[in-house]
């Protein structure tokens, strides 16, 4: 299997509204998208399946706006603990909003799925919090989220990008390819190759 490669969070972009309109306002998130009393917490403190849409300043990355769906992450065998920045897709067969880092954990395949998203912080395994599936990279709201996200080694600049099983047992990104119809977002520069 070929080698994995990068992609620099200034240099793409997710498509928002997968998930539905925003549910939560941003005053209703206290302490922010990463607060302790709704982030990382053993009890959903918003209904599961919530969407809230953030501005992202321009201190740092792209500017624009940040989506955030509200979810119950699951740690499977194989991948490391849920981090920031790791690949995130579907786990349950009945409930669509439980979601993991492994590729061969998720529900069919990570290649593809149009329910992708991006952990924003390190989360303990059967709890509840916020992963980024729309927007530009939240940098500004997330120091952790500055810097590379994997990619397969194949994105060019122009690329509509889907999810990707990599060769690490990891979900990153890959260019639209037969095995996918639909895009959740788009390159503006090549990965590191």
């Amino acid at each position: 299997m070929a080698t994995d490669s990068t992609i620099d969070s200034e240099d793409f972009y997710l498509v928002m509204g997968r998930f539905g309109p925003p549910t939560v306002r941003p005053e209703q998130l206290m302490g922010g998208i990463l607060g302790s009393i709704h982030h990382n917490v053993a009890t959903a403190y918003f209904e599961p399946g919530s969407v809230v849409v953030l501005p992202n300043g321009d201190t740092a990355g792209l500017r624009g706006q940040s989506e955030f769906v509200y979810v119950n992450f699951v740690q499977d065998a194989t991948p490391h603990t849920i981090d920031a920045k790791d690949g995130l897709i579907p786990d349950s067969a009945t409930d669509p909003w439980v979601y993991t880092n492994d590729p061969d954990g998720g529900i069919g395949s990570a290649t593809g799925s149009p329910f992708g998203g991006f952990g924003i912080s390190t989360i303990t395994t059967t709890y509840y919090g916020w992963m980024w599936t729309g927007g530009v990279v939240p940098e500004d709201l997330i120091a952790g989220m500055a810097g590379n996200f994997a990619t397969d080694n194949d994105v060019s600049a122009g690329d509509p990008l889907i999810m990707q099983d990599l060769s690490t047992s990891a979900i990153g990104l890959g260019p639209l390819d037969a095995a996918a119809q639909v895009a959740i977002g788009f390159a503006m520069a090549a990965d590191a190759g």
